[in-house]
């Protein structure tokens, strides 16, 4: 009997995304065989470049298998191949569409449609299920005009079709649960990392030419607070709290997952810019300029060199700031509980990897050397491969 029989495999969904493709990084690092799926078509590049490094080095993954299966959540009849001759023991289920721009139904058929076919089928071939882990978001709560932690119970308030739809999602999820499906749900804040192309992300290509342009311009004041957490708190706080299922009551419950440490936008583009050596001012731009610009933006349009969408805007507006005590009451421990710290290795890793602008690399030719105290334990679930070196 192999391994994967003898333990169960986790099935992760989106493994060709930003949180999928970590979920399966965390997972084969730490020891557990893993079924990685996305839609057909899927490149899955993160995951392959990842089984290419363990068949290469078999020796730091023993016993240890990863498979990746196609299949789209929206075709129940496609999900059922991924249970067959497996014994599906856990399920991480952040694939969805993230896009401020699509249709209510199109979000509905995807985020809640897919979530329902994905645990109609588990719950028809995999009765060794011991938890699943649905993905779902803060934003449902709508924003704040004070910057006091909001805490899981507030009554939410979704401001777009993609939060809607993500609260759908829940309600449908808890149906499993009722009806005796192990189950949690997290509420991510603003999470970055390597591969993100959210958050924080979106502040890399002005940083990058600091020293050639004057300014950068920012909604509003910039001074509204806002939670993040790193990419790698999400996932293992997910499989955290899928463990601790077994022992603790807390299947059907609701968990915001946050770092310790909320900024403002302000702080946070300056500490962006601290840490790529640029010197860039940082220009708040008045609210009825801001929102007169935000009336003339098509919806779905992205405003160039600054990445950002219509829907992007009202983010600069309120604070957005996430308790995560009930997270941190079931022993749950941050890898990066200071967003500085996550930030550090996250531009370590985009700037290792060439994610920046030429122009930044050209203008900073001793980049090499701006992080020269980054230990192999605090590296990201992404560089597995340096994970046992400190050397780059």
């Amino acid at each position: 009997m192999s391994t994967a029989d003898e333990l169960g495999v986790v099935l992760v969904t989106g493994a060709s995304g930003f949180t999928g493709s970590t979920a399966v990084d965390y997972l084969l690092q730490h020891g557990y065989p893993v079924l990685a799926t996305d839609l057909p078509g899927s490149d899955f590049r993160a995951v392959r470049r990842h089984r290419n490094y363990m068949e290469a080095h078999p020796g730091r993954y023993a016993d240890v298998t990863l498979d990746i299966v196609a299949a789209d959540l929206t075709e129940r009849s496609s999900l059922k191949k991924l249970f067959e001759k497996r014994r599906v023991q856990y399920i991480m289920h952040p694939a969805a569409i993230f896009d401020m721009s699509a249709s209510r139904g199109t979000l509905n058929r995807v985020n809640v449609g897919g979530t329902c076919n994905l645990l109609d089928t588990a719950s028809i071939y995999a009765p060794d299920l011991m938890g699943v882990a649905i993905w779902s978001t803060v934003m449902l709560y709508g924003g704040a005009s004070s910057p006091a932690p909001i805490t899981e119970d507030k009554t939410p308030n979704p401001v777009n079709n993609y939060s809607e739809s993500k609260l759908r999602q829940e309600e449908a999820a808890l149906e499993y649960e009722r009806d005796g499906m192990p189950l949690v749900i997290i509420r991510p804040a603003s999470v970055y990392g390597p591969r993100g192309e959210y958050a924080m992300s979106k502040a890399l290509t002005p940083l990058s030419w600091g020293g050639i342009i004057p300014f950068i311009t920012i909604p509003g004041s910039g001074n509204n607070m806002f939670s993040s957490v790193h990419i790698d708190d999400v996932v293992g706080a997910a499989m955290h709290l899928i463990y601790c299922l077994a022992n603790m009551d807390i299947s059907g419950q609701v968990f915001n997952v946050a770092d310790n440490t909320p900024n403002t936008f302000r702080e946070m583009f300056e500490e962006c810019a601290s840490r790529l050596r640029v010197r860039i001012p940082i220009v708040g731009t008045p609210d009825r300029l801001a929102d007169a610009f935000y009336n003339l933006l098509p919806k779905g349009i992205k405003v160039p060199f600054v990445n950002m969408e219509r829907d992007d805007f009202a983010f600069f507006k309120s604070h957005y700031v996430y308790d995560n005590s009930k997270l941190a009451a079931t022993g749950y421990v941050l890898k990066y509980p200071e967003t500085a710290l996550g930030m550090k290795v996250t531009l370590e890793w985009y700037a290792r990897n060439k994610k920046l602008e030429r122009i930044w690399y050209i203008t900073h030719p001793k980049w090499r050397t701006y992080w020269p105290d980054i230990e192999p334990h605090e590296r990201t679930y992404a560089d597995y491969d340096l994970a046992h070196s400190d050397s780059v």
